[in-house]
C-alpha cells in the first residue's frame, strides 16, 4: 500500500496554501508539456541544506531555458525559508525532507515561445523523504539492474539544467523495478551515468572513487551526470567506517558483480545514505 501524501503547506505564486489545496492551471506548460525546471534542497530537522548552492543550480537551469522569474534571489529565500517555517510541524516529525522548486513557462498562449508573454509558475513544496530501503538493506546491499534505456546524450538535452522532462529516467526506472532491481543507466557510449534518483559511485580498495573536475571536462559522455552537490557533503558527513574520497582521472572502470559499489540518494546527499549494491545484471 502506498504512503499516505504528506500533509503541510504549499507555495504557488506567491500564496502559502495547504499542500491538498494547491492547484496549477491544466493550460500549464509543464503540465502539457513538461516545460519547466526544477530544484529539490535537502532540509535536515528544519534547517535547510545549502539553499544557496541549489538557487544558484535553479537561476542556472532558468537561463538554459529561457524562463524568467518575476522574483529576487532575495524574496525567493525568504519565501523559502518561510514555507519552512510553516511546515515545521511535518519537519519535525521527518528528520529528512526535501524542498522542492518547480518552475515553468506559465500559461500556453498557442504562439511561438518567443511571442508569448505568460509570467512563470512558480510552486515550492515540502516533502520528507520516506524510508523505501529496510536497515539491513545499507549493510547487505541492494541490486543493481543495468537497463537498456541509455542517459539523453548531452548533445540532445544539456545534463547541467534540471529539467521537469523526466520521462528518460522513469522508463528507466519501471524497467528497472520490473527486475526487481535499482535501475543502472548508462550512456550511448556504454559508460556508467548514474540511476534515475541516485548517484553511483565505485569503491576500490577501500576507497570511494570519483570523477576529478578534469575528466569531466575531458570526457564528453560523462557529462551526462549533473554537477553534484552531494560530492561536496560526502566530505563533511563522514560517519565511522565510510569509504575517504579519491578522485580518479579514469573513469572507464569496468562493472563487475564482484565490483563493490554505492548508491547515494540525491534527496538525502550525506554518507548516511549511501547504500552497497549486493549484486548488478546485464541487460
Amino acid at each position: 500500500m502506498a504512503p499516505s501524501p504528506p500533509t503541510g503547506f504549499a507555495f504557488v505564486n506567491g500564496e502559502i496554501m495547504p499542500t491538498d489545496k494547491a492547484r496549477v492551471s491544466v493550460l500549464d506548460r509543464g503540465f502539457l508539456w513538461g516545460d519547466g525546471v526544477y530544484e529539490v534542497t535537502p532540509c535536515f530537522k528544519g534547517k535547510l541544506f545549502r539553499l544557496d548552492q541549489h538557487l544558484e543550480r535553479l537561476a542556472s537551469s532558468l537561463r538554459f531555458a529561457g524562463i524568467t522569474l518575476e522574483i529576487s534571489r532575495e524574496d525567493l529565500v525568504k519565501s523559502t525559508s518561510e514555507l519552512v517555517h510553516w511546515n515545521r510541524e511535518l519537519t519535525s516529525s521527518h528528520p529528512i525532507c526535501r524542498v522542492g522548486h518547480w518552475v515553468t513557462r506559465g500559461i500556453e498562449q498557442w504562439v511561438p515561445i518567443e511571442r508569448g508573454d505568460s509570467a512563470a509558475t512558480l510552486c515550492i513544496l515540502v516533502e520528507p523523504v520516506l524510508r523505501i530501503f529496510a536497515p539491513e538493506d545499507y549493510l547487505t546491499g541492494v541490486p543493481l539492474t543495468i537497463v537498456s534505456t541509455r542517459r539523453t546524450p548531452p548533445s540532445a538535452l544539456d545534463p547541467r539544467a534540471k529539467t521537469t522532462s523526466r520521462m528518460n529516467p522513469i522508463v528507466a526506472e519501471i524497467e528497472g523495478s520490473a527486475r526487481g532491481a535499482l535501475a543502472l543507466m548508462m550512456d550511448v557510449h556504454d559508460h556508467v551515468a548514474e540511476g534515475p534518483t541516485f548517484n553511483f559511485f565505485m569503491v576500490r580498495e577501500g576507497q570511494l572513487l570519483a570523477l576529478s573536475a578534469s575528466a569531466l571536462k575531458r570526457k564528453s559522455s560523462m557529462r551526462t551526470i549533473l554537477p553534484l552537490l552531494s560530492m561536496k557533503t560526502l566530505n563533511i558527513w563522514p560517519p565511522s567506517g565510510s569509504p575517504p574520497i579519491s578522485s580518479s582521472d579514469e573513469p572507464r572502470t569496468p562493472i563487475t558483480n564482484r565490483s563493490p559499489a554505492r548508491t547515494n540518494s540525491r534527496a538525502a546527499t550525506s554518507r548516511r545514505s549511501l547504500r552497497p549494491a549486493s549484486r548488478r545484471s546485464d541487460v
